[in-house]
């Protein structure tokens, strides 16, 4: 049993060594180990927006800004729905590298969850963020982080109430009116479109 558990060792000392031979910037030709996105990551359940200057502007929801601060955003809100609602939503941020800095599950708490914004109400509140510690995930790593790892860059938007109804509508793909046939067929009658 004691030459399984050494070969174990051993290989997992091997695969180790190749990790961190992979993750050494000098190992590497270009010495490039950290590439920052040309675009918004891509992502089925994230709406993404920009931050600039410390502020990412928000368009079609009831969630109008966030200004970035090192441990928490501030959130402006302005409910230009129909109907008065609980801002909900999950919001992540992310550096240029496409690495999760944070997140928040805002108005999901028991208690001191948002506030109701009535119709045309406007609001506002700071979201504490649960933040990733990702200097203890790179401590024994020998990937040198760029000085600008923990800038925020990207603000996500899931899982939320916040989205505007003329924007989900401007999304959902337009139904096309049922008039003439565009190749030329004749219209069925309503006996032959039964007979099919």
């Amino acid at each position: 049993m004691g030459s399984f558990y050494s070969i174990m060792k051993h290989l997992i000392t091997i695969i180790l060594t190749v990790v961190a031979g992979i993750l050494t910037p000098h190992a590497r030709a270009d010495d490039t180990v950290f590439k920052p996105l040309s675009e918004a990551p891509k992502s089925t359940e994230e709406e993404f927006f920009q931050v600039n200057d410390g502020e990412c502007k928000i368009e079609g929801h009831v969630v109008k800004l966030f200004v970035v601060k090192p441990e928490y955003l501030t959130a402006s809100y302005k409910n230009d729905s129909k109907k008065a609602l609980f801002p909900k939503f999950t919001v992540r941020t992310y550096n240029r590298y496409g690495y999760l800095l944070g997140s928040d599950n805002v108005g999901a708490s028991m208690f001191g969850g948002s506030s109701q914004l009535d119709t045309g109400d406007v609001g506002g509140e700071k979201i504490i963020m649960d933040l990733v510690d990702v200097a203890a995930v790179f401590k024994h790593a020998l990937a040198k982080l760029p000085a600008d790892f923990f800038e925020v860059a990207w603000i996500s938007l899931s899982d939320t109430n916040t989205r505007l109804a003329e924007k989900a509508s401007a999304e959902q793909p337009a139904s096309r009116p049922e008039s003439k046939s565009e190749s030329g067929d004749k219209p069925q009658s309503k006996a032959e479109g039964r007979a099919r």
